[in-house]
C-alpha cells in the first residue's frame, strides 16, 4: 500500500493527526493482508521525513524523476506483520 498524499492544515499540526492517519493506514493494510506500506515524501518536506522515521518507516529508495517539479521522491517503508 502507498501513502501518496497526506496533508494536515498548518494550524492543526503537531497534534498527532498525521501520525494517526499513517497508523490508521497501517492498520487498514494489516487487516487487508498488505505486506508493506510505503510513504512517498519530497526531499524538501522535512516534517514528513521526520514523521516517517518517528513511526518506524525505513528509507527504502528514491526516484530522481518522480515529480513534475523535478524534486526527488524519497520512499520510506515498513513491513506489516
Amino acid at each position: 500500500s502507498w501513502i501518496r498524499d497526506l496533508a494536515v492544515k498548518v494550524r492543526a499540526r503537531r497534534q498527532g493527526i498525521g501520525s494517526a492517519l499513517v497508523l490508521a493506514a497501517q492498520e487498514f493494510g494489516f487487516r487487508n493482508n498488505t505486506r508493506r506500506i510505503v510513504m512517498e515524501v519530497q526531499t524538501k518536506n522535512y516534517a514528513a521525513i521526520r514523521l516517517a522515521q518517528k513511526l518506524g518507516l525505513d528509507f527504502c529508495g528514491y526516484n530522481d524523476r518522480y515529480y513534475a517539479n523535478s524534486d526527488i521522491a524519497l520512499f520510506y517503508g515498513k513491513l506489516l506483520r
